[in-house]
């Protein structure tokens, strides 16, 4: 993350060149009202955005150091093993715009164990997709997928024809997402290798204008648009949660306030 080259290399001789400035001491024609206005509506966004101040608000819901404890090193992707029972959440797109997910998961004794994620990003056809991603469910010995209700009855007929049943999940993203914190903290979970999952776990935390905390994203206006793509374990009294970018914006975004704020 930015703040570990900041804090290892800056002001010291003999280092990669590294600067922290503010969106108005590299660009002053940025108007000074627009930044107050944006600090009035989200100070800890708009100081970060604007400011160069690394954010606290984000490491309180989940630290990097944390998250990055619950990755595997090197481990990309597990292959089923008959000794365990599969678990498997999606998050269906029309194909134009957003990413069509999938993770599959299992748990062993408290702790939940990502075995697999796909990610299919726009544009694409979303029969096809569904059937790609029938094929490797079925590969985990699973019958049952879990996943929202976008789209209405269509991601159920079409898992239905791939010979698969598709579950309404029974808790709100915003419910998933604080589910996923005590895991994580607790290192009860094994994650992927996966960038663009580590990030967006982490941005979990982050919203266009609103802390998590402060609204339900699932019926927030454009929440899907700006939400982050979530995979979901659906194991046995217990939710945990894996992220995946929606869309490309999330993770440029987090590029341009790393290289603006923190010049790596």
């Amino acid at each position: 993350m930015a703040k570990r080259p900041y804090d290892k290399w800056f002001g010291k001789n003999d280092a990669p060149l590294v600067w922290k400035a503010a969106t108005r001491t590299m660009n002053q024609t940025v108007p000074q009202s627009f930044i107050d206005e944006e600090i009035r509506k989200d100070p800890a966004n708009a100081l970060s955005e604007y400011g160069a101040e690394f954010r606290t608000d984000i490491e309180a819901f989940i630290s990097m150091d944390v998250l990055r404890s619950c990755v595997q090193s090197g481990v990309y992707e597990r292959p089923p093993e008959l000794r365990w029972r599969y678990y498997c959440f999606t998050d269906p797109s029309g194909g134009s715009s957003d990413s069509f997910t999938l993770a599959i998961a299992h748990k062993e004794g408290n702790t939940v164990v990502l075995d697999l994620i796909r990610e299919v990003r726009p544009p694409f056809s979303p029969e096809q997709v569904v059937e790609e991603f029938a094929a490797v469910v079925k590969k985990y010995r699973i019958t049952k997928v879990v996943g929202d209700r976008y789209g209405g009855e269509w991601p159920r007929e079409r898992f239905r024809i791939c010979g698969l049943n598709y579950e309404l999940v029974d808790l709100t993203k915003s419910e998933i997402y604080q589910a996923l914190l005590p895991i994580i903290n607790s290192n009860q979970a094994i994650m992927l290798d996966h960038d663009r999952m580590v990030l967006s776990v982490l941005f979990l935390g982050t919203s266009h204008g609103s802390r998590w905390k402060r609204f339900d994203r699932s019926s927030a206006p454009n929440a899907r648009r700006h939400q982050r793509r979530l995979c979901r374990c659906d194991c046995p009294c217990e939710y945990s949660s894996f992220g995946l970018e929606q869309e490309n914006h999330s993770l440029h975004a987090f590029q341009r306030r790393s290289t603006a704020n923190n010049a790596l």
